[in-house]
């Protein structure tokens, strides 16, 4: 490697969707070093999603960053792979549990001279986390020279590949529950987050029943985990009559993916999936919550993105504190999401 330094390591302990948003300024790394990075994530899909991604060299994971060495095997062997790497950059993207992290990467000898982080780059309040990442990629560590063998870190977008071996598969078995061909519209209709909001069945099912109307010839398919399929059944029975498939339980993320990556158009709460389809490049609705968009919200390098809020954009607050105490989901209309659909749709060329 060049001057003996060590590709630049990630680490990051999000959820599912900060470690597709992380996939930004993994491609800007890599871009940068002419290599791929190394990561260190929370045990959780993520890992899972990031392991198949050209920009990701070495990959360790954890299941708790707070729990001491000697109660966790699991972390004194990512100590042992810390202290083996040559010295290298160290981009903590985070802007929580900054002491347990800083504690980890002590015992792996990496040194503060070594780390960019929020602190040394702090956030803008309504900064969106991958204009960040693009800043904490710029910004460099104090030890290391700017000067990098690809030049000046590249702006990216999030962006994950889908094997197509993995699309045909999920056709394949799409083929074998009924699917005719038909264009496929994906509804993610709960988060695990519950503090950002619900948008209720009523609101879904007249959503669904407009998108879906009978002769659209489009088939609805709803999200969600295993945990959350008795309540998604809930709603698909408020639904006569409707083209809609329940698959929540019965996604594993591959899956998932491949079938964004096979879908029309995606109308989700502001989640993981969410996240996923615009990665993915899956024409996508974001019915916005409690969460201030402008800091999250899921961004697509080749597909539209439209975010619907109980608010026209021109009334938005001018702090996210001001958003997250007065935004409510259960204001935001059922004609304005089916506008924003008709439009990706249109955009699409398939409406």
């Amino acid at each position: 490697m060049a001057g003996g330094q060590s590709a630049p390591l990630v680490v990051s302990f999000g959820a599912l969707g900060d470690s597709i948003l992380l996939t930004a300024i993994l491609d800007s790394l890599a871009a940068a070093w002419c290599r791929p990075c190394d990561l260190l994530l929370k045990k959780g899909p993520g890992v899972e999603l990031l392991a198949a991604q050209p920009t990701v060299g070495g990959l360790r994971a954890l299941t708790s960053r707070r729990r001491p060495s000697w109660l966790s095997r699991e972390r004194r062997e990512v100590v042992r792979w810390l202290r083996g790497r040559r010295s290298g950059p160290v981009y903590f993207v985070d802007e929580i549990a900054e002491r347990p992290v800083a504690e980890l990467l002590a015992q792996g000898r990496i040194g503060e001279q070594w780390v960019v982080s929020y602190r040394t780059v702090p956030r803008g309040d309504l900064e969106h986390k991958i204009d960040h990442f693009h800043r904490l990629a710029r910004a460099g560590a104090p030890a290391f020279p700017a000067s990098l063998p690809g030049g000046e870190p590249p702006p990216c977008l999030p962006s994950l590949t889908v094997p197509p071996e993995q699309v045909a598969e999920c056709g394949a078995w799409l083929r074998a529950r009924g699917w005719e061909g038909e264009p496929l519209v994906l509804f993610q209709t709960r988060s695990r987050n519950r503090q950002r909001g619900r948008w209720g069945d009523d609101r879904w099912a007249s959503l669904l029943r407009e998108v879906l109307a009978r002769d659209s010839g489009r088939r609805g398919v709803l999200l969600g985990s295993a945990a959350e399929r008795p309540e998604v059944a809930g709603l698909g029975e408020r639904l006569p009559g409707v083209p809609v498939w329940n698959l929540a339980g019965e996604l594993p993320l591959p899956r998932l993916l491949a079938l964004l990556a096979l879908a029309h158009s995606c109308v989700s709460l502001d989640s993981g999936p969410a996240h996923a389809a615009a990665a993915v490049g899956c024409p996508l609705v974001v019915v916005l919550g409690k969460a201030d968009p402008r800091r999250n919200a899921p961004r697509s390098s080749g597909s539209p993105v439209r975010l619907v809020s109980a608010w026209p954009e021109t009334d938005w607050p001018s702090s996210r504190r001001e958003w997250e105490a007065t935004h409510r989901m259960e204001q935001v209309r059922v004609e304005d999401v089916v506008a924003a659909w008709q439009s990706v749709s249109a955009l699409r060329g398939q409406g």
